[in-house]
């Protein structure tokens, strides 16, 4: 055999052994077991991108095993740590459908309200992930009183505090612009339903007591232009 020849079976061969690798990981060659393990395993290291990997194979390929209950939350937990919050909501929320009555539960609604509070923005943007995260951490608290998180009740403070911050900002705008009366609807919503943040409540009332006097002194000043515009045409239509 010639070395060109030799060359070119050498090639086959490692590419025919490269095709056969990337035909491995079918369900044959992996026990339910197994692909637990190696999915807690990469859990464990922090390699959630491949603990997914394994923990989707249990899934899909032992969907009746004792293990694939597992294999759901684990996906749905490497996800959070992933901080990938939407995907980790959307597998938390299949669990929780699919399995009400898992031990996990208490688990499952923490870790949904926790992914919407980490994907809440600044208090000048929209508050649409902070509504989520106040009625996902009170159903939880509705749900499983006797819970083991102790820091809910700070997160849902902080979520009210930022959600009267941010009608106290839509309520600053109408301010400036001097749209007292819109702005005075919104200080007071803070009054009505924020009592318990008192930095914002303090404001709020200072706004409104402002509003109330800008608005009678703009009504007294428009009121005295109509009396003097009266005053010109009565003497202007006396001479």
């Amino acid at each position: 055999m010639t070395m060109k020849k030799t060359i070119t079976v050498l090639v086959c061969m490692v590419f025919l052994a490269g095709c056969g690798g990337s035909l491995k990981n079918t369900r044959e060659e992996r026990t339910a077991h197994e692909l637990a393990d190696a999915g807690m395993t990469h859990f464990a290291n922090g390699d959630y991108k491949k603990a997914i990997a394994a923990f989707e194979n249990l899934r899909d390929w032992y969907p009746f095993s004792d293990l694939a209950e597992l294999a759901e939350l684990k996906i749905a937990d490497s996800y959070f740590q992933r901080k990938q919050y939407p995907e980790a909501i959307a597998e938390y929320e299949s669990f929780k459908s699919l399995h009400p009555r898992n031990r996990a539960m208490p688990h499952v609604f923490y870790r949904i309200a926790l992914s919407y509070y980490r994907q809440i923005r600044t208090v000048d943007r929209d508050q649409g992930s902070t509504k989520l995260a106040i009625e996902s951490f009170e159903e939880l608290n509705r749900r499983f009183p006797d819970h083991p998180y102790r820091d809910v009740g700070k997160y849902i403070r902080k979520c009210r505090s930022d959600m009267a911050e941010n009608i106290f900002y839509i309520g600053s705008h109408y301010f400036k612009a001097k749209r007292y009366e819109a702005a005075m609807v919104r200080f007071q919503s803070i009054l009505d339903d924020y009592k318990d943040i008192l930095p914002t409540l303090g404001k709020a009332r200072h706004f409104i007591n402002v509003s109330k006097s800008l608005i009678k002194e703009r009504d007294a000043e428009e009121a005295l232009k109509k009396k003097e515009e009266k005053e010109k045409v009565k003497g202007s239509s006396g001479s």
